[in-house]
Order: structure tokens, then sequence, then C-alpha cells
């Protein structure tokens, strides 16, 4: 997979849709769990990453986050701390959800979240061939910093 890696230090003021950010609550396990499916099988062709059998560690911390509006309706983590920046990942809002503006809202709230805590930068990778979230991100601020390829060898 083609992708691109990008860095955003400051997010652009950008138009919210209807809805709040919250984090996903031990509630919303399931939830999350399919959302993280649904992403694995659309970004990896089902080949690829395959949920953890257990995404408790990762709700305790406080890192799934999703955006709701009269229900949950996209859905981002935080990945890969650093000392100075964190990763955005498993942005996913379900296909009969999209248009809307609801993973742009989730991920420019999530990308505020990681630079209030006091990390100075966030990152993320795109699949190039998805001209929608490479649009989306450049929107919310985040800047190319170079193209990398992800290759899935079988045995």
């Amino acid at each position: 997979m083609a992708q691109r890696i990008y860095r955003l230090d400051k997010v652009n003021d950008v138009p919210l849709s209807p809805g709040r950010f919250r984090p996903a609550t031990m509630a919303e396990k399931e939830l999350v769990l399919k959302w993280l499916h649904a992403f694995s099988i659309e970004t990896m062709g089902g080949t690829g990453n395959v949920p953890p059998a257990d995404i408790t560690p990762v709700l305790e911390l406080g890192w799934v986050f999703l955006w709701e509006d009269g229900k949950p309706v996209s859905m981002a983590l935080k990945t890969r701390p650093t000392d100075k920046g964190m990763t955005v990942g498993g942005v996913y809002t379900p296909p009969e959800l999209r248009g809307k503006g609801y993973a742009t809202s989730c991920v420019a709230e999530l990308s505020r979240n990681i630079l209030q805590s006091g990390k100075e930068f966030c990152m993320l990778y795109t699949d190039l061939s998805n001209p929608t979230s490479n649009t989306i991100y450049k929107r919310i601020g985040y800047r190319e910093v170079c193209d990398s390829v992800q290759h899935t060898f079988g045995i």
C-alpha cells in the first residue's frame, strides 16, 4: 500500500459537524472492535492488521475517541506516543454516515486533544489511493512529510 505520512503542529479552524467529541467508554468495547475490524478490511483488504482480541487496555488509557451525533458516528485513536508527539490512527466512519464531516470533526478534535496534552505535534498515515482522507487531513492542518510503502508478505 502506498502511504503518505503527515505532521500537524497546529489545528486549523475547521467547521465541526453537529455533535460532540468524547472518549469511548468500556461499554462501547464491542462497537470499537466492530469498527476496528471494518477499518482493517477497508484499509488492508481483509488481509492486514487484525484488531487486538482485547481492546480493554487502549480503552482504559483513554486513547479511543468518538464523535457522537445522538449516537457514535465516527472514531479515531491515539497511538505511538513519543516524548514530543503522538499518532492519530484507526480513523473510521461507517459508510452510511460518511460525507457529513464526522471524521473531520473527530480528527480535528483528537489532534487538538493531543496538542493540548503537551505534545508538540501529531502524525498520521494515509492510504494514497484515498483522496478523501488526504484532503480532509490537509484541511485540518496536516502537512506532507514523506511517502512510504507498506508490504504484506504471504506465507
